[in-house]
Parts: structure tokens; C-alpha cells; sequence
């Protein structure tokens, strides 16, 4: 933002725009969103500091219900399941913790550093890592498959029809089949770190090329893409039939705004 100040007055958004922009932003990349589990309604599942994971407790502003470090920074936004929190970690392990005492259920090493957010279907956790998408077993923490890639994976997977759905730091989006990790296709977009949306049968991501990308969920076919004026980081949201991409609307690269596209 800083930099975005220093430019020519005529280019700065008002304070409005950027008050208006950043209180609609998910956070870029992967990491330290909080989450509100529906079953623990009293609680929330949240990021604190650089190494640890805790449930604030909304009953008693203020007091922490639990807390459980693991050492190394946390990037990895919790995924709530079935009284069960799962993120990733610096430290090379995916964890699940008991999200009513934080205790460690399971944790799986990745041999590298975890900052890709968990999707949970079917029983399974779908993570990346450095140079891997991982399936694991969600109430045993056991390696169901793995599928190398040619970058490491920052971004959230999304899952849907029996496929997962990622963006990698070599430049594409992957398909995989859920229950095997075969890849289906890959579709070369310049992905870096936006996360994968998915709504009628389409797959809208970002793109450090400066575009918003819309493929064919089944082929992986562009449909359409179009350009935003800055590279795009953060993850789509699909609302009430129209795809809206909250996140980097550039005005000038480094300054975030709202772009909205048609489906």
C-alpha cells in the first residue's frame, strides 16, 4: 500500500475505495483465515501469532480455550470436520487436532513445509506441499495417495464431482480424480498462489499473468479469461449467479479493489 501512495495523487483510490476493498478481501495465498465452526458454535478456530494454532472463546471475550503450537509458522487456514481442525504447517506436518481440547489426534510428515489450507470431503483431506497434492486418511491421518507436481503448492484444493482441483506454482491448474490422484488434466494459466472456485461446471482462479481465468471443469478447456490489471492472488467467490472475484483489482499494481465478472 505504501508503494501504491507514492504514485501520482490522480491514480490513488480514495480511502474509501481501499476501506471498502480490504473489508472484502480473503486473504491472499493460503494462509491465517479464521473459521467458524457451526458445531462449536461458542468457539473459533483461528491462527495466532507464528506458530500456533487456537480456539478463541466467544462466551468469555478474551480467554483462549485451548492452544497448540507446532513450532514453525503457521500459514495454513484451519479446516473444521467433524470435531477435528486440520492445517498445515512450517514444520512439515499436516496436524489434526481435537478441536474441543487441541490435542493432537495425527500428524502427517510431508518431509517440507505446508502452507496450502486443507480441504476435507468424503473422509479424506486433500493438502498440498512442496511438490505434492496429499490424500489422507481424515480420521487415521494414513497416506491414501500422493501425485507429484512440478511446483509446490500454496493454494487451497477444491473439490467437487469426484475431482480435485488445484493451482500449482509451475503455472497450472491440475484436475486430479479424488479417489486416485490421477491427473486428468492441467491447464497452463501462470497460477502462482489463487485458489480454485467451482460453480455450474466451471473452474474460476486468478493468475499472476494479470487475468481471471474461467475452464471447462471437465476438460480443463479455457472458456474465457479476462484481464484485471494486476496479478491476481486471492480466491474467487461465485454469488447469487454471478461470479465475483473479491481480491486484486489493480488500479495500480499493489493497490486491491473489486473486480466483478459475468458467469
Amino acid at each position: 500500500m505504501s508503494a501504491c501512495l507514492q504514485r501520482n495523487p490522480s491514480d490513488r483510490p480514495t480511502a474509501k475505495d481501499l476501506l471498502d476493498g480490504l473489508a472484502r478481501l480473503p486473504q491472499p495465498r493460503s494462509g491465517i483465515v479464521p473459521v467458524a465452526a457451526d458445531w462449536l458454535p461458542e468457539a473459533i478456530l483461528t491462527v495466532i501469532g507464528k506458530f500456533s494454532v487456537s480456539a478463541p472463546d466467544r462466551k468469555r471475550p478474551g480467554r483462549v480455550r485451548w492452544r497448540a503450537s507446532t513450532g514453525k509458522s503457521v500459514w495454513s487456514s484451519p479446516a473444521v470436520s467433524g470435531g477435528v481442525v486440520y492445517f498445515g504447517s512450517f514444520d512439515g506436518h499436516v496436524y489434526a487436532l481435537d478441536a474441543a481440547t487441541g490435542k493432537v489426534r495425527w500428524k502427517f510428515s510431508t518431509d517440507s513445509y505446508n502452507s496450502s489450507s486443507p480441504a476435507i470431503s468424503g473422509g479424506i483431506v486433500y493438502v498440498g506441499g512442496y511438490r505434492n497434492l496429499y490424500a489422507l486418511d481424515a480420521g487415521t491421518g494414513k497416506l491414501r495417495w500422493k501425485t507429484h507436481t512440478k511446483g509446490d503448492i500454496d493454494s487451497r484444493p477444491a473439490v467437487s464431482g469426484g475431482v480435485v482441483y488445484v493451482g500449482v506454482r509451475d503455472g497450472h491448474v491440475y484436475a486430479l480424480d479424488a479417489a486416485t490422484g490421477r491427473v486428468r488434466w492441467k491447464t497452463h494459466t501462470e497460477n502462482y498462489f489463487s485458489s480454485p472456485a467451482v460453480s455450474r461446471g466451471v473452474i474460476y482462479i486468478g493468475s499472476r499473468d494479470k487475468c481471471l481465468y474461467a475452464l471447462d471443469a471437465a476438460t480443463g478447456k479455457v472458456r474465457w479469461k479476462t484481464p484485471t490489471g494486476g496479478q491476481n492472488v486471492a480466491t474467487p467467490t461465485i454469488s447469487g449467479g454471478v461470479h465475483r472475484r473479491q481480491g486484486l483489482l489493480h488500479v495500480r499494481p499493489g493497490c486491491g479493489l473489486i473486480f466483478e465478472a459475468s458467469e
